[in-house]
């Protein structure tokens, strides 16, 4: 499998180089990279030890690479822009080559630097996350999701019908996005951790919540990232075999690709019905399978990299920060992409996104791009070999974080109007994991 891996990456990297005509340096470039591919695969044991930085590797290869191959959305370069498809392609392709370089390079250096934490012995004393508890939480979870879908807290393109006091809506809303999807990888971990099973009961009223969130968010999205602690905290585990976490993986992916149109039919008409849902199930196939929708709204640097690379390409200088101004006074690279690029009209309710390497690059150029990379490198290689050593949902939590700066934004996370809420969020997803740590466990250091 792994030889087949390389081997398949490879040929795209000399298939981009091909069909774009790379320049002498990026032919010397991209000898580099194959070298590189040789040696980062062969020196990742598996994904479970080395999570955060095989994220970070498929998230590059899968936004630039992939997309400069396929061309998806070819069609789709804003006229504001002044956009050409094919040299807008080539130049993701140089990019994508350059990018992937820099990953090698920032991966070879520091592999050998960053050591792995050595274990402590755990040992563990009793489950302290009873059924009750869980229970109430559950039961509260529903509540406060069925009270935001009455009110309208955290819909997406709607304004909450009420605001509380307290800064109450944001606590809801980080509560149902972020601390009880932790809340149910703990509970299901302090099961199974004991050689318990999680009643299937518990199960299905938690796909169940996961499903009324996407209808109350009307988050395409929100079925599937509702379980991503849990996910993270099952390839972590030694206690979970690969073949059942498929079984896991595979019919929540099933079910957001599902509920996909759906939500999208729920944002413009605001209704559904077996109608509705036929007419939106005709309209996704008119316009592409809801696979290749999902996967550019989750992969979108690519597409945003060459609808304003005529832009980019015209900077000045690699470190360009003549965009910043504009991205601060909007309040980030979000609605940059939005505003700007997709030149979507502000009484327009309705956001393009952004994710950790759009962020960068519009902000300072391409130099700016190339030094978040190394730093992410860097930083994957810590949160895989020197965090949750001992403890290992310090590393999911970790490894949450991290997917937030890749996935979504990093530089500009402090122009978030809820960036003070989303850091107290961090901050109390620490506490409770240290709480329910602090009640189970004891360390106990050993020789190794």
């Amino acid at each position: 499998m792994r030889r087949l891996l390389i081997i398949l990456i490879c040929i795209i990297q000399v298939v981009l180089a091909i069909q774009y005509n790379y320049s002498v340096e990026d032919f010397i470039f991209l000898f580099v990279n194959l070298i590189g591919t040789f040696y980062f695969l062969n020196h990742i044991i598996d994904v479970k030890s080395s999570l955060s930085t095989c994220l970070l590797y498929a998230f590059i290869f899968l936004s630039l690479s992939v997309e400069a191959l396929l061309r998806l959305e070819a069609g789709s370069f804003s006229l504001s822009m002044g956009g050409n498809p094919d040299k807008a392609f080539e130049g993701l392709a140089i990019f994508s080559n350059r990018v992937l370089l820099l990953f090698y390079i920032s991966f070879a250096i520091f592999n050998t630097i960053i050591n792995r934490k050595k274990k402590d012995v755990i040992i563990k004393r009793k489950s302290y996350f009873h059924d009750s508890l869980f229970v109430f939480l559950l039961i509260f979870s529903f509540g406060i999701s069925v009270y935001s879908g009455i009110v309208g807290i955290g819909k997406m393109g709607f304004e909450a019908k009420i605001n509380l006091p307290f800064h109450l809506n944001g606590m809801i809303q980080f509560f149902r996005t972020d601390i009880f999807p932790l809340i149910i990888a703990i509970y299901v971990y302090d099961k199974l951790s004991l050689k318990r099973s999680v009643s299937s009961k518990f199960i299905i009223l938690i796909i169940l919540w996961a499903i009324l969130e996407s209808f109350v968010r009307l988050s395409r999205s929100a079925s599937v990232f509702s379980f991503l602690p849990l996910f993270f905290m099952l390839l972590y585990a030694d206690f979970f075999r690969k073949k059942d976490i498929a079984r896991l993986v595979i019919p929540i992916l099933g079910l957001g690709l599902l509920l996909f149109p759906i939500i999208s039919l729920l944002r413009n008409d605001g209704d559904v019905s077996v109608k509705t849902i036929t007419e939106a199930s005709n309209k996704t196939n008119e316009e592409g399978s809801t696979i290749s929708h999902a996967y550019l709204r989750t992969f979108i640097s690519g597409i945003y990299y060459s609808k304003m690379y005529s832009q980019i390409n015209n900077d000045p200088s690699e470190f360009y920060f003549g965009r910043a101004p504009m991205v601060i006074m909007l309040g980030g690279s979000a609605v940059y992409t939005t505003r700007v690029i997709d030149g979507v009209s502000e009484n327009v309710v309705h956001s393009s996104g952004t994710t950790g390497i759009l962020d960068p690059l519009i902000i300072g150029g391409h130099g700016l791009c190339y030094l978040m990379i190394f730093f992410l490198t860097i930083l994957s290689l810590h949160i895989d070999r020197r965090v949750g050593a001992n403890f290992m949902l310090y590393k999911v939590l970790s490894i949450m974080i991290f997917f937030v700066m890749i996935m979504k934004k990093n530089l500009t996370l402090v122009l978030d109007s809820e960036s003070i809420q989303c850091l107290s969020c961090y901050i109390f997803q620490y506490f409770i994991i240290s709480y329910y740590y602090k009640k189970c466990f004891k360390k106990r250091k050993v020789e190794i």
